[in-house]
Parts: C-alpha cells; sequence; structure tokens
C-alpha cells in the first residue's frame, strides 16, 4: 500500500495524543505550600506546587515518548517525501539515492537522539527536583532543547542549502520550468488586447 507509513504514522500521532489527555492521573494533581516569599511592603505571598513530578507524569511517561518520537519521525518523513518527490529523476542514479537517503536517516538519528536525551534527563530529574544537574547555565533538560532539538533542523537546513540544485530544484526542473514561461510568454503575445 502506497500512504501505509503516513496512515500510520497519523494514527499514532493521534493515539499519543488521546492517550495523553485521557490520563486519569491529570485530575489528582495535589497542591504542596512553598515557603513564604515578602515584598519591599512588608506584605507575604505564598505559592503552590502542583506535588510530586514523578507520580504526576507516572501515567503519560511512555505516551509523551512515542508522540515526540513520532513527530520528529513524521517532520523527517515530510522533508524526505518533498525533497524526493522534486528530485525523481536525480535520485534515480543509486549512488545518490543512497547518499540522499542515508543523510536523513542520519538526520533523523539526531533529532530522535536529542529527544530521547531530554525525555531521558527529564525523567531521571523527576526523582529528586531539588538536585538539578545543570548543563551550561541551565538545566540539563533545557539545555538538551536548545543544543538538541533547537539546533536539529539545522542538519537539514545545510542539506537544503548544499544539495538544492541536486534535489529540490535540478536542472531539469529549471529546463521545464523555462519551457513554460516562454510557453506562457508565447501565448500572451498571440492574445489581442482589448
Amino acid at each position: 500500500m502506497k500512504y501505509a507509513f503516513p496512515i500510520l504514522l497519523i494514527a499514532g500521532l493521534w493515539a499519543a495524543t488521546i492517550a495523553i489527555f485521557l490520563d486519569p492521573g491529570r485530575a489528582n494533581f495535589e497542591q504542596t505550600p512553598h515557603p513564604k516569599y515578602g515584598n519591599t511592603a512588608g506584605e507575604s505571598y505564598q505559592m503552590a506546587q502542583g506535588g510530586d513530578g514523578a507520580s504526576r507524569h507516572r501515567g503519560i511517561k511512555k505516551a509523551s515518548l512515542l508522540l515526540g518520537t513520532l513527530t520528529a519521525a513524521g517532520l523527517t518523513f515530510l522533508i524526505i517525501w518533498s525533497a524526493a518527490s522534486g528530485a525523481k529523476t536525480t535520485l534515480s542514479n543509486r549512488k545518490a539515492r543512497r547518499l540522499f537517503f542515508g543523510l536523513m536517516l542520519f538526520g533523523l538519528v539526531i533529532y530522535e537522539s536529542a529527544f530521547g536525551l531530554i525525555f531521558m534527563t527529564y525523567k531521571t530529574s523527576l526523582g529528586n527536583p531539588a538536585d538539578q544537574p545543570f548543563f551550561g547555565p541551565f538545566p540539563t533538560p533545557t539545555s538538551w532543547i536548545f543544543c538538541g532539538v533547537w539546533l536539529a533542523p539545522v542538519f537539514f537546513v545545510v542539506l537544503y542549502v548544499v544539495f538544492f540544485h541536486r534535489w529540490i530544484f535540478p536542472p531539469e526542473s529549471v529546463e521545464r520550468f523555462t519551457q513554460i514561461l516562454e510557453n506562457q510568454r508565447h501565448t500572451d503575445s498571440e492574445t489581442p488586447s482589448d
């Protein structure tokens, strides 16, 4: 079946999203008081915290991991699909096809590794939220977002720039586009104006 992967991907994304929203643990958030903080006018305010993070996230860890993993895979799939559909003749060469899919797979591994590291470090931080390890100026999960998930698309941007004339707008497409423009100009010049 030609569209099996996109259909399964979308079904998986919906299943993970629904599992997260139907988690019964979401209604059991408990507030625990923080110490009171004062301002310069002598008034004091008390903040409330949502309770133990590990128990609060227990029911949605797997669904969250599935949702994030499928989202990264879906984005990579869309990039592969759009680039491959524009470069059918260029990718007819076995070596070019192997390079293309190898680089795309490497980009997916970068993306999934960054997300997996976020998930892993966040999960371990739930056990003792007061003792957070820092990576650079931020807690480790936040640093993985900045250094991993936000930088992973740069790999695809570099591929786009480097291989633009080979995958995105190959010479065959330039020739076809030029031919369409010339045909349109010829048709416009023959049409009498009112």
